[in-house]
């Protein structure tokens, strides 16, 4: 009797003790099972492949982006506060990472993330066009096709599933980051400080900056000179930095703050991709230094697209006489350097945006070629003269120059005004030219310049075309940076598929 009471007292005790095990180990099991799955699938992510969350996490916040604006939309409310409440500088938060990896997880297992107008700006990879063209609808297939089309949208942030980013790596950038974070603090003082902006970096040394923060742990040349941009190499103190806002560039800096927002770079690292923006931020961004602008932006009273030509959108919409002012003119110099127009030829600018003439060319085998073929790809036709001295090494750095690209999708061209076919030969054979050369028999480029064709010219006239065969650009002995910096914008802007 006795037994069975203290059985019966007992009993509710014990029922409490055993939900209270079951709720931890259920709560247990709930926080385990989506890492381990995660770690098990090998389409999910794991924290592993989160490359850099900080900048995934600050091109969420700016949603210019299509993408990133679907993207941000899709996350919990918790996962957004998080977002919301983000420096864009500092390590995000271990929680703040796993909610984040926790939504992407899901919204993988939905449905496809793919929708054209939401990736209009990003090229796929050979394997996700090939994931879509196989147009899944669910299962393993489907988280596959969507891992890549986020690691497609993010390839600094987000790894692929055979992506592995080493300890040193990883390591480096976050070295890197805390440089760029003291950067920003040395500005802000410096600024504090009631100075007018800085020249150079080196100016922030040693009373606001540590010099040891002006090299990128990734720099093998620990910041030599001449590594940067040709002009925007510190001349005090080595650095790795590339810094965007100098005293100099004050005009054009402020120009393109009121054309693409506070996301464009002050100071960038061209060994990680990484920018400190002027907001303050910091975002991984490739080569071409795409910010999440829209196809058109407002600068005062004019409509700008940044992905077009620049100079002939602010000639016909702010005049000529205002381009031609000295404010007009320091406001080009700064904004397209190196891009020199002939001052003799408006026809050269004339030429821009409207389609290239179909001109008749031959091959150095004497048959006819035709533009028209090349339709799809950017185009760099370059007229030259072989008995010019500049135009050879100016074709061998063009080439240089192209060779990262994809030759399905730009192309050169060198045209040669007038000479004989053992004369081009020669020249192609002295300066080892791999690019196809046309014979410009009757000097057609020349005469589309309004130029007379009965003098010999040593300019090289490179002409770029959109894949419409569109005039885009006209250079004479173009600048490399600049004419690069235009491919580049013209690949971002989607005009190449």
């Amino acid at each position: 009797m006795l037994q069975t009471t203290l059985f019966w007292q007992n009993r509710p005790l014990k029922s409490l003790l055993l939900c209270r095990i079951m709720t931890i180990l259920l709560t247990a099991l709930l926080i385990w099972t989506p890492a381990t799955f995660a770690e098990e699938h090998p389409f999910l992510f794991s924290l592993d492949a989160l490359k850099d969350p900080g900048s995934l996490a600050v091109k969420l916040q700016d949603t210019r982006a299509p993408f990133s604006k679907f993207l941000a939309a899709q996350l919990s409310t918790q996962t957004r506060q998080l977002l919301d409440g983000y420096d864009g500088y500092s390590s995000p938060s271990t929680s703040f990472q796993k909610a984040l990896l926790a939504d992407l997880n899901q919204l993988l297992q939905g449905g496809t993330l793919y929708e054209a107008k939401r990736f209009s700006d990003i090229e796929l990879s050979e394997q996700t066009q090939a994931l879509l063209e196989q147009n899944p609808q669910s299962g393993e297939d489907l988280i596959h096709l969507n891992r890549s089309l986020l690691a497609d949208a993010y390839p600094h942030e987000l790894a692929t599933p055979s992506e592995q980013q080493s300890p040193e790596e990883a390591k480096g950038i976050e070295r890197c980051r805390e440089n760029l974070r003291n950067i920003k603090r040395a500005i802000e003082n410096h600024h504090a400080d009631g100075n007018e902006r800085c020249q150079w970096l080196s100016e922030l040394c040693p009373q606001d900056l540590d010099k040891k923060a002006l090299i990128c742990p990734a720099d093998e040349t620990a910041g030599v000179p001449g590594v940067l941009t040709e002009g925007a190499a510190d001349p005090t103190l080595p650095c790795s930095y590339l810094y965007e806002f100098r005293l100099t560039e004050k005009t054009g800096q402020e120009f393109l703050l009121a054309h693409e927002g506070d996301m464009i770079p002050i100071v960038r690292c061209q060994h990680h991709f990484l920018n400190l923006s002027v907001s303050g931020k910091l975002y991984r961004n490739g080569r071409q230094r795409a910010i999440y602008n829209n196809s058109t932006v407002k600068i005062t009273s004019a409509q700008v697209n940044p992905s077009g030509n620049l100079h002939a959108q602010l000639k016909e919409q702010l005049g000529e006489a205002f381009l031609e002012s000295p404010k007009g003119k320091e406001l080009l110099k700064q904004l397209l350097p190196g891009q020199h127009f002939s001052p003799n030829s408006p026809e050269a600018l004339k030429l821009i945006a409207k389609p290239m003439p179909d001109l008749a060319f031959t091959n150095l085998s004497g048959e006819p070629v035709t533009l028209d073929r090349l339709r799809g790809k950017l185009v760099l036709l370059n007229s030259f003269s072989t008995d010019s001295t500049a135009c050879g090494p100016a074709l061998q750095h063009l080439e240089k120059l192209l060779a990262n690209y994809d030759t399905g999708k730009l192309e050169a061209i060198g045209v040669a005004t007038g000479d004989s076919v053992q004369a081009i030969k020669g020249f192609q054979e002295k300066y080892q030219l791999s690019m196809p050369i046309w014979v410009d028999k009757n000097d057609q480029i020349q005469a589309l310049l309004n130029r007379d064709t009965s003098k010999s010219h040593t300019e090289l006239i490179t002409i770029l075309l959109n894949p419409e065969l569109v005039v885009e650009e006209v250079f004479m002995n173009f600048d490399p940076q600049s004419l690069e910096r235009k491919i580049e914008r013209l690949i971002e802007s989607n005009s190449v598929d």
